[in-house]
């Protein structure tokens, strides 16, 4: 006797990457994304220039993120505006895209210095990217910052395999 046999064999991958999503410009950094502006703007026009972006000025809130941001500038020099201020009341540095106080600080050393009319906070190039205050009227390039995405890939294979053959049937 002869057995006729068909096997089939289904196997099925799914893989998920998850990674972070920047737009066009941006680069990621953690959880956020950056982008160092060449364009001179006061305060106020850097701010109104990063909100039409999606973003708002960059904060800082790790020694990581000082150093990753004195990277990122130091490539294209210059003076860089940052989300900090201390208009609502002298020597209250806030971030302005959160509006919460800033709890850590990288001030060149024996700054802020401004008084009531150097109100924003910048990254100066001469004391190598710590931070200094001066008058938000003044231009300067600005980083802007914003959520990174979450973005995630899925891979779908589907494998079929199809065996036929036949067996003698023992007797």
């Amino acid at each position: 006797m002869v057995i006729t046999y068909t096997a089939l064999t289904l196997c099925s991958l799914f893989a998920v990457a998850v990674g972070v999503g920047c737009p066009n410009g941006f680069i990621p950094h953690k959880a956020s994304c950056h982008a160092a502006i060449r364009q001179l703007a006061t305060w106020a026009e850097a701010r109104e220039y990063c909100a039409a972006v999606g973003a708002g000025l960059s904060h800082v809130e790790t020694v990581e993120e000082q150093h990753y941001l004195e990277g990122l500038v130091k490539s294209v020099r210059g003076n860089y505006w940052l989300g900090g201020f201390d208009q609502l009341e002298e020597n209250i540095w806030i971030w302005d895209t959160n509006r919460t106080r800033i709890e850590t600080f990288f001030w060149y050393p024996g700054k802020p210095n401004g008084g009531p009319s150097h109100n924003c906070l910048y990254m100066e190039r001469q004391y190598h990217y710590k931070w200094s205050d001066y008058t938000c009227g003044s231009r300067m390039y600005f980083v802007c910052e914003r959520p990174a995405q979450v973005v995630k890939h899925t891979v779908k294979n589907v494998f079929i395999t199809v065996t036929q053959g036949t067996n003698p049937a023992e007797g």
